[in-house]
């Protein structure tokens, strides 16, 4: 067998259904911001943005998060750009070994040639799913400061 990447169109469920999660993640936190911090909203009313939201939630979650919602620390930003970025890489590397036959391959009928069909379009995107909670985890892990003890002669 013969490894070689798979076209584009082997990318695209995986992709559409991490696509999707990132949307239901992002319109979440556009909730859970109008919910936790209403005083800050900007630009419109909260119920303004709570009927915008539940309405038309796609183009509203991005509006809402680049010029409505509370000021979000750029640490913030940073860590959830890093954790797409993160869960984009899984998922297309995912794919990819399921595609190259290294971890998933369905044979051909009576043939030991593999079809390079995956089995499962989601298991990519839960992979990534679990790669982004580690890295948002592992972001926002604040070790404790060291107690420095200073022996006091006697």
């Amino acid at each position: 067998m013969q490894l070689e990447l798979p076209p584009f169109s082997h990318f695209t469920p995986s992709l559409l259904v991490f696509t999707t999660l990132l949307l239901a993640a992002a319109w979440g936190w556009s909730i859970w911001l109008l919910a936790t911090r209403i005083s800050e909203v900007r630009v419109l009313p909260a119920w303004a943005w709570v009927l915008l939201l539940i309405l038309v939630p796609l183009p509203t979650t991005v509006v809402f998060l680049l010029v409505g919602a509370p000021p979000i620390t750029s640490q913030a930003w940073r860590t959830a750009g890093l954790a797409v970025v993160v869960g984009l890489l899984v998922v297309v590397g995912v794919v990819a070994v399921q595609q190259i036959g290294i971890m998933d391959c369905r044979t051909v009928h009576r043939t030991e040639v593999c079809s390079m069909e995956s089995r499962s379009y989601t298991l990519p995107v839960w992979i990534a799913a679990l790669a982004m909670a580690v890295v948002v985890g592992l972001r926002s892990w604040r070790r404790r400061p060291r107690s420095v003890s200073i022996a006091q002669p006697t």
